[in-house]
């Protein structure tokens, strides 16, 4: 569940970073349209699901970890030290979608919107990790079993 969860983060620092290849050939000016209205797109969608519907989709996930594996009282205890955590570097995250929302467009811009992702990310993962891994290592084979039945499948080939 750690790496499931560094991985789920990384895709989406990557979706709210990236910005798209140009090709050598000036005559492809359709694909670098579409390329470049994606990547509006998905940064567009990670600063929604981020920034905006964090807490909504946190609150789910916990909800759905706690239901799906029916977990015993001392992981639902363990389940709510985990979200007291989360919700301590709540700030962390919301000061980060505040700077990126001020910052322009551009190749600095670009690169200090991934400084900001990648210092983020190590703050949260700091302060949270220790929770998943508390977490995860309580977790029976059987309960775990449960977890990759619902999982999305990048995260369910990881548990």
């Amino acid at each position: 569940m750690m790496k499931a969860s560094l991985i789920l983060f990384i895709a989406i620092v990557v979706s709210l970073n990236s910005y798209p290849v140009l090709s050598q050939d000036s005559s492809n000016s359709e694909a670098r349209a579409f390329s470049n209205s994606q990547v509006v797109i998905n940064r567009e969608w990670v600063k929604q699901q981020i920034c905006d519907n964090r807490k909504e989709i946190i609150t789910r996930i916990l909800s759905t970890v706690n239901y799906v594996a029916d977990l015993h009282p001392d992981q639902v205890l363990l389940l709510g030290e985990l979200r007291s955590k989360i919700d301590e570097v709540d700030p962390v995250i919301q000061q980060a979608c505040d700077e990126v929302e001020s910052l322009g467009d551009g190749f600095l811009a670009s690169m200090e919107r991934r400084r900001l992702a990648v210092s983020t990310l190590l703050q949260v993962m700091n302060k949270v990790q220790p929770g998943i891994k508390a977490l995860y290592m309580s977790l029976s084979d059987d309960q775990l079993s449960r977890l990759r039945e619902v999982a999305p499948p990048l995260i369910a080939d990881k548990l």
